[in-house]
């Protein structure tokens, strides 16, 4: 299995996963084979995730936010469960971001899936939006696997964007890490030897938080939670915008 190259930032490891995944002959023709990431859950887990975080909570959507997309698995069930919905796809992979284009060729061309690159400025994705003329009128931002990997700073910056962008009884929806609780902790504590040498640089492991930190943002923020669930090391999270 292609591993990221630890010890750099967010981007530059994600795309230096989708090159060693392109290196060792793992890219087959859109449509066929396994795309990147899809290796983590399967075509069921990820159905009853989306519909326990987005589909049971939002009838109808138009335009959906989604943050670290990868090679587009949920982006593609968003679209399908929502046939006139456009998904702003945006990720620091550029190469990740490539794949999905690949992936989703049909409705990139159609205009449904518009694709973002995130960069250093952390403002440049809200201007972005704005310009596009979603600011305040998104109906659901949402991060699947991804924002367990990213410290508090960087998911409050993605926190704040949702409040920004969403319109009022507009949904977020994610999945952070839970360091309360059981199997939370159980990783946390054996995880420490493997990124013990890494000093702080990005490595694979969770960046944790918890039910009162994702609270206490959120309802800063202007949201009311509705649902904050623990499953082994996740804490499932939809909260609406008021």
């Amino acid at each position: 299995m292609a591993r990221m190259n630890f010890g750099q930032t967010y981007a530059s490891s994600w795309n230096a996963y989708i090159r060693a995944w392109r290196k060792d002959g793992r890219k087959q023709p859109p449509g066929k084979g396994v795309w990147p990431g899809d290796q983590w859950g399967t075509p069921a887990s990820w159905q009853a995730t989306l519909r326990e975080l987005v589909l049971d909570r939002l009838p109808e959507a138009s335009r959906i936010v989604e943050i670290g997309p990868g090679s587009g698995k949920y982006t593609k069930l968003m679209l399908d469960a929502y046939p006139g919905a456009e998904v702003w796809a945006s990720d620091v992979s550029a190469d990740y971001l490539e794949i999905l284009r690949e992936r989703l060729a049909a409705e990139v061309e159609a205009g449904r899936v518009l694709t973002h690159l995130i960069g250093k400025d952390h403002d440049q994705q809200r201007r972005a939006l704005e310009s596009h003329g979603w600011l305040g009128a998104v109906d659901c931002v949402c991060s699947f696997d991804a924002l367990c990997h990213v410290d508090l700073g960087y998911l409050a910056g993605y926190l704040r964007l949702a409040s920004q962008v969403l319109r009022p009884g507009g949904i977020l929806s994610t999945m952070v890490a839970d360091a309360t609780s059981d199997a939370g902790h159980a990783k946390l504590m054996t995880d420490i030897r493997r990124i013990w040498p890494y000093g702080g640089k990005m490595c694979q492991c969770f960046q944790w938080v918890s039910p009162d930190i994702m609270t206490g943002l959120l309802g800063r923020l202007g949201f009311v939670v509705e649902l904050l669930r623990s499953e082994g090391a996740y804490l499932y999270v939809v909260a609406r915008k008021q």
